[in-house]
């Protein structure tokens, strides 16, 4: 097998060995140029300067001075201007939400180079069009309706009708926001992206190479197309393009949708000769049905001993790859590798926000949430918050003798709601419990929380990736304080704003592995796979909804006005992860892929419409096949307890003064004759907890321990109908004997 990246080192080492230092080659991803180092390097024989290697974000941003921001700031001022232009009283709590949307429709509109002020006439004359069809039928509306799209259900909130109203002044917002960022310096991508072009427009930042090379792009909008054909009309770039003839000239095949647009733009070099019809080749492909989500990885062995993995991790870097189309799954897959195998490379990090580390941040917000701290009055935490915090794992083995009594006593008096101070048994949990009053105040008590919380994590001898964690975690909450600083006088955020904001940036947030990224099997995304071919490939997760992905970013331009004005839709998403499955299978000889059958909720349980294409229209034979979990269950012995004398004297009321067989007691040995022998007879008693409801056994001790206070004086004493009035008309004496029988 012809790999595209050795074609491509050969190809550029052959025809600029001697001018290596001044190309740039840039790829789509960094995974791609670590794998063309290895191949270049092979072919050295004397020490040179490497290119330039970079990838096509970072290039293009460098074009460019402008500083890619914080997304939070960029929406505080947002905010502000739209506020100045449109007059409006909207907070920014409400406006935040959608200022998201509408800050990436911005980024959209400048990696597109899109004629804002015409695509914001445009919508501002549908709403006009749409207040004009008064007079027609409801079924003519519904038409109207399907043809508009996203439009329809505009005004059924407050803030989309107020922002409906001001789609004329929304290109002044435009235009003004982008001022307003240019005069400090400081942008969202798309605009950073759209500067760096127009400066090269003009020739500026793109005479330091004298070869710019291309490799393994697809789709590409249209700051990218216009920079590619300013470098190819001033003859300083070539296009190395990743294809199979097979998608590529099959007409319905989504996959080659961008490539076929490439390849007429910006032909390759005509000495540059891939091998453009391996899909074709003998290929062993199976599809694999798993009955459950994590079970998927246990296809992996059997497949490892079929391709021959050799377990001391010296095959090639380049031999096999496990793609995760599924990322949650990252952990059975590390699970289910032969433990015999030590060439293991995992090139994508750990999101944090499958930690416990994170999963102890949600229990903190939580807290937060749940608990109102108000000057003058004293703060309440309702009980099951704090024993959640205090059984949790990072923080369960501080003082456990005090914590353990609390929760006796906790139980014991059924407290509902706690005093804070109750809850200081160490310096750290006086720090989770000492609640901060503003939202503001919320960065700062996470970071004391996680600083105090590493600091046990190393004197208790934890797991090194958890204090891994934590670190990455309070990287992540001290860039969002340092956000929050920067957002000047805009109002504090409600709670529900600053969790949203504080889960974007920990959902990014990832722990690499440490590897060798040149040896063994490699562990890898859907993105992380590109340009880069294997002989043999394990794909887990190929469910529909999964590859592809069917979330698309929420638009405040309807679809149809996206599509004209050259914006990319959900079609062309579909479209790149076709490219992204079948020029990653193009080049490989053995392939299995799995897939989970059951359905979860609304979604799963369907093979990914790729699998189908290979089984009906690819020219493979596909084996199918279902990886079966049986489970043979065992059959219960009853339990039978003979009857005894010894039993016999322990019921309740055999003995002369003993127990007396209460109603209750009568009707557990009528439905449940053993619970009744562990109760009674063994005295084993069902844990106390706390009762947050009266319920009716609780109310039944109540009760009596209340009539038993109140006729304790009475005891040996005759009972008459003067002294039972004169004691119900004694409220007050009833009241305290209720309220004793609360108390104990």
């Amino acid at each position: 097998m012809h790999r595209f990246l050795e074609t491509c080192a050969g190809y550029i080492y052959e025809k600029y060995s001697h001018d290596l230092q001044d190309i740039c080659i840039v790829f789509p991803n960094r995974r791609a140029s670590v794998f063309f180092t290895a191949y270049l390097q092979k072919l050295l024989d004397k020490p040179v300067i490497s290119p330039q290697l970079t990838t096509i974000g970072e290039w293009m941003q460098s074009l460019s001075s402008l500083v890619v921001t914080e997304r939070l700031i960029l929406i505080t001022k947002l905010y502000k201007i739209y506020k100045r232009i449109t007059q409006t009283n909207e907070t920014f709590d409400d406006f935040y939400f959608w200022g998201e949307i509408l800050l990436a429709d911005f980024d959209d509109i400048d990696k597109y180079r899109v004629n804002a002020q015409h695509l914001f006439q445009n919508i501002a004359d549908v709403k006009e069009i749409e207040k004009h069809f008064d007079y027609l039928t409801d079924d003519q509306k519904d038409i109207l309706n399907q043809f508009w799209g996203s439009l329809k259900n505009w005004e059924t909130r407050e803030q989309q009708r107020n922002f409906v109203s001001f789609w004329n002044k929304l290109y002044d917002v435009y235009t003004v926001f982008k001022e307003d960022l240019f005069a400090n310096g400081i942008g969202y991508q798309g605009m950073a992206i759209m500067d760096g072009i127009e400066k090269a427009e003009k020739g500026e930042g793109i005479s330091r190479y004298i070869k710019y090379i291309f490799i393994g792009h697809n789709a590409l909008n249209e700051c990218e197309k216009q920079l590619f054909r300013i470098l190819k009309a001033q003859n300083k770039a070539d296009f190395l393009w990743d294809f199979d003839d097979w998608y590529v000239n099959e007409m319905a095949n989504d996959a080659g949708k961008f490539m076929r647009e490439n390849l007429l733009l910006f032909p390759p070099p005509e000495d540059f000769l891939p091998d453009c019809k391996t899909f074709i080749q003998p290929k062993e492909i199976e599809i694999v049905s798993v009955p459950s989500s994590y079970g998927q990885a246990q296809i992996i062995p059997s497949f490892f001993e079929k391709v021959g993995i050799a377990p001391d991790g010296t095959d090639k870097f380049d031999q096999t790859a496990v793609v995760l189309a599924d990322e949650s799954l990252l952990f059975p897959v590390l699970g289910a590798l032969p433990s015999g195998i030590s060439g293991i490379n995992v090139t994508m990090g750990y999101p944090v926000k499958n930690s416990p580390v994170n999963g102890f941040l949600y229990l903190l917000a939580t807290l937060l949430r749940n608990s109102t701290v108000e000057a003058g009055k004293e703060t309440r935490i309702y009980f099951r918050l704090a024993t959640d915090i205090l059984n949790h794992q990072l923080i369960k083995g501080v003082c456990p003798e005090k914590v353990d009594t609390f929760m006796q006593q906790l139980v014991a008096h059924n407290k509902i709601y706690l005093n804070p101070v109750e809850l200081y048994f160490s310096p750290v949990h006086e720090l989770i419990f000492t609640l901060p009053g503003t939202t503001l105040e919320f960065p700062s008590y996470f970071l004391r929380i996680l600083q105090k919380v590493y600091e046990i994590a190393g004197e208790t001898n934890q797991d090194e990736l958890v204090r891994e964690l934590i670190y990455h975690i309070y990287m992540a909450v001290e860039k969002l304080q340092h956000a929050l600083n920067e957002t000047g006088d805009i109002p504090m955020l409600a709670p529900p704003v600053f969790f949203r904001v504080m889960n974007q940036y920990l959902s990014k947030v990832t722990v690499p592995f440490e590897g060798e990224p040149l040896s063994g099997v490699q562990v890898m995304g859907i993105l992380e796979t590109r340009c880069l071919d294997f002989d043999n490939l394990v794909i887990i997760g190929l469910n529909e909804e999964i590859w592809p992905r069917t979330f698309s970013s929420p638009s405040l331009i309807p679809y149809n006005l996206r599509k004209s004005f050259g914006l990319p839709g959900i079609d062309d998403q579909d479209a790149m992860y076709a490219y992204y499955f079948y020029r990653l299978i193009q080049r490989s000889g053995r392939i299995s892929a799995t897939w989970n059958s059951i359905r979860e909720g609304i979604s799963g349980g369907e093979l990914s419409r790729y699998g189908f294409q290979m089984k009906l229209l690819s020219p493979h034979k596909v084996i199918t096949r279902t990886l079966d979990f049986p489970f043979s269950g065992y059959t219960a012995m009853p339990i039978s307890i003979p009857s005894s004398s010894a039993i016999y004297t322990k019921l309740p009321g055999t003995l002369p003064g003993g127990k007396i067989l209460s109603p209750s007691a009568i009707n557990l040995w009528l439905s449940c004759r053993l619970r009744f022998y562990f109760r009674y007879v063994l005295n084993i008693e069902e844990p106390d907890e706390v009762a947050e409801e009266i319920d009716r056994r609780l109310f039944g001790n109540i009760f009596h321990k209340s009539v038993e206070t109140l006729y304790a004086p009475f005891v040996g004493k005759i009972m008459t109908r003067e002294t039972l009035t004169a004691l119900k008309k004694d409220k007050s004496n009833i009241e305290n004997c209720i309220y004793k029988a609360f108390a104990t």
